[in-house]
């Protein structure tokens, strides 16, 4: 019996911003005072009240599972029964709490409220860390659809909390030093960004090649990108592949994903969202660079 595919990507549809692929990866794994001003205006929209809580490990997972909530009350009914059967309901109000001061809150300061959680949450028991995962998995599957923050929001969990439940995954070595092994993969990852901002199959396969041949990518072929749908699990094989990779690959799939999003010369927050989740996964911290969303 084959296990139930995974619902693919939606993209939701939120500003954009004008931005060079150039700066981008110039941007990787470095902190301008471009950035810090643009994290410092996403930080003025979050309520001081929910600052002080990201800052406690129970907070800041209620804070988290909060933004998972849907605004659908029937689905987000079902969510809360969820946490329940996870936490109990001694946080169930606390959460709502939450929930109402969030729910309006852009995708960008989300996730930046995310980055200044993750070091309360990582914070908590491992029996706390292992239902947290298994709950998050469960909200995000529970309307069969996962949208890009949802993604993203995946890909940190894994990256920054899954390591300290088993400290062995950080050790995992290099597997990958040509690219050939790997470029179903690298088109996997650079036609999903492609496809995040495009609004047509046509322009989201332009985005693909304007990428491709951007990087160190363009030394082969470019593979056949795929349909105007990607499946959550084909992504995420080919991301779990890629993270084994060296850095130069790593750099170039980066690159290749930049250039897809900024081939009509603007990166939207659906781009920036899913540019966000890939570096993360590929371990390559890039700051919040996307100014109003």
């Amino acid at each position: 019996m084959t296990a139930p595919q995974k619902p693919p990507l939606v993209a939701p549809t939120l500003q954009s911003a004008t931005y060079a692929p150039e700066v981008f990866m110039a941007s990787v794994g470095t902190v301008s005072p471009k950035a810090v001003e643009y994290a410092t205006e996403w930080k003025e929209q979050i309520p001081s009240k929910v600052l002080e809580t990201v800052r406690d490990p129970t907070g800041a997972m209620c804070m988290l599972l909060a933004t998972l909530l849907s605004e659908n009350q029937e689905i987000r009914n079902q969510q809360l029964i969820t946490i329940e059967d996870s936490f109990g309901n001694k946080l169930r109000s606390e959460i709502l709490s939450a929930y109402e001061q969030l729910r309006t809150l852009p995708v960008y300061s989300k996730l930046y409220l995310l980055k200044l959680g993750l070091p309360a949450i990582q914070l908590l028991s491992i029996t706390h860390l292992k239902k947290l995962i298994s709950t998050i998995d469960k909200l995000i599957l529970t309307d069969n659809k996962i949208d890009l923050y949802e993604f993203a929001l995946a890909q940190a969990i894994k990256r920054h909390v899954l390591p300290v439940i088993n400290p062995s995954v950080l050790r995992r070595p290099v597997q990958y030093y040509s690219f050939r092994p790997l470029l179903a993969d690298c088109a996997m990852v650079v036609a999903a960004v492609a496809n995040a901002g495009a609004p047509n199959y046509a322009a989201a396969k332009t985005a693909f090649l304007r990428g491709w041949s951007s990087s160190a990518l363009s030394q082969f072929p470019p593979p056949q990108p795929a349909g105007n749908t990607i499946s959550i699990d084909a992504l995420q094989q080919a991301l779990d592949k890629l993270a084994l990779a060296a850095p130069p690959i790593k750099r170039a799939v980066l690159e290749a994903a930049a250039h897809a999003a900024a081939y009509d010369g603007k990166i939207t927050a659906s781009e920036a969202t899913l540019l966000r989740a890939v570096a993360d996964v590929l371990g390559c911290p890039i700051p919040f660079f996307v100014q109003g969303v």
